[in-house]
């Protein structure tokens, strides 16, 4: 370990977290330690790095649910939405929508037919590509 680089970090983390910084750090160790986990620095680490890109992939898949992607999974789960392919196939043609939806503010989602014939037409000429 590099003593001047962790007391520079200490001082990067105190002047992001301001007062919060200890109560962090000591909530962290004391789960460290709870655990047993602190007698192994690489799984800490490890644990820790998990634990915060579980949090962030659970965040945005959390936000990125848009109204279609709800009301279709809604009617999944009840078996009520009719689809042609599986599943998977199916919760993404529930994204699109969104997609559509969202990046369209004036654009009526009627006009989504329209829009996937000039992508299905666009990605049969870019095939060859």
């Amino acid at each position: 370990m590099d003593a001047e680089k962790h007391v520079k970090e200490k001082q990067r983390l105190e002047q992001s977290l301001g007062d919060k910084f200890t109560n962090v750090q000591n909530g962290i160790k004391e789960v460290l330690v709870k655990s047993n986990i602190d007698v192994t620095p690489e799984l800490a680490l490890d644990i820790c790095r998990y634990t915060i890109e579980e949090m962030c992939l659970e965040k945005i898949r959390v936000d990125n649910i848009g109204k279609y992607e709800k009301a279709g999974n809604e009617a999944m789960e009840e078996g009520n939405l009719n689809f042609t392919n599986n599943y998977e196939l199916a919760r993404i043609s529930l994204k699109v929508l969104d997609t559509i939806s969202q990046n369209s503010d004036r654009l009526p989602v009627k006009y989504a037919f329209d829009i996937l014939d000039d992508a299905k037409d666009i990605i049969m000429q870019l095939h060859s590509v």
